[in-house]
């Protein structure tokens, strides 16, 4: 496979993995919007829950250990992750996941987690944000496989994307587009391969309507991240708060919301 693999391509191959095809539907609809925004270089975002001091995936209803596909690095990243989650009530951890390793992932992965709080409660949720980009990066198997962790502060967190910034000599915002159309479309994108549409016909779609864009993705099958909506305002993982349901109408809303985030009954979340 090369490392300029068109996404569409890389998507059709990863549908003739049957098992991926076959997936809950609410899981398939997050592979799809995780392709989407790795593809456009934009935040792909997401939370792990707290179920009785484990790290959950709450969308693969799977603990993070043991989900490394075989891959050594992420092995160890992901115990380290749930060692200082345990052990820490707030902080910042920051991965620098490059390119190549197991997967041959085509470029390099900014990997931010901050230790948060579902709403109302005092249970402990991990937010987390992605975002590719290029440069070089010295000691790449070094770097693959560490965590560096910060006391609670937006200061790391903006430090580190300047310095992706500069290495990449591209843009790198410092908020996510997050809205409910994009995952609508991801929803709708995965029904339709869910009710037998050609995978090539889908992804085509997914293509033209600039939902997948031109850069090379680097999941393979069984490998996507989870689901949720974890950045907004004028930073990144700030000041979300996970809520169940809609105050107003009293709908489903089950993610990581932000101060002037709608609900469809036009409800909008004022902050705390």
């Amino acid at each position: 496979m090369s490392y300029a693999e068109a996404p569409e391509r890389t998507l059709v191959r990863i549908a003739e993995d049957k098992n991926w095809l076959s997936q809950p539907l609410n899981v398939l609809s997050r592979d799809l919007q995780t392709c989407g925004n790795e593809s456009n270089r934009t935040w792909d975002s997401f939370f792990y829950e707290d179920r009785n001091g484990i790290l959950f995936d709450p969308i693969r209803n799977e603990p993070i250990i043991g989900a490394d596909g075989g891959d050594k690095a992420q092995e160890t990243v992901n115990e380290s992750l749930q060692n200082w989650f345990t052990e820490n009530d707030s902080g910042i951890a920051i991965r620098i996941s490059a390119k190549g390793g197991m997967w041959r992932y085509p470029d390099n992965q900014l990997e931010i987690y901050r230790i948060s709080y579902k709403f109302g409660s005092k249970q402990k949720a991990l937010l987390c944000a992605f975002h590719q980009y290029d440069g070089q990066i010295d000691n790449p198997e070094e770097m693959r496989s560490s965590l560096f962790t910060k006391e609670d502060s937006d200061k790391p967190i903006f430090e580190i994307i300047d310095w992706a910034k500069k290495i990449s000599r591209t843009e790198i915002k410092y908020h996510a587009d997050n809205s409910p159309e994009k995952e609508e479309k991801s929803r709708n994108y995965a029904e339709s391969l869910k009710s037998g549409v050609k995978p090539v016909v889908v992804f085509d779609q997914m293509k033209q309507s600039k939902f997948l864009g031109n850069n090379p993705i680097g999941c393979p099958p069984g490998m996507f991240g989870t689901a949720s909506e974890i950045l907004g305002g004028k930073s990144i993982i700030m000041e979300g708060k996970m809520v169940r349901n809609c105050g107003k109408c009293g709908k489903t809303i089950n993610r990581v919301i932000f101060k002037g985030y709608k609900c469809d009954c036009g409800g909008v979340y004022e902050g705390c």
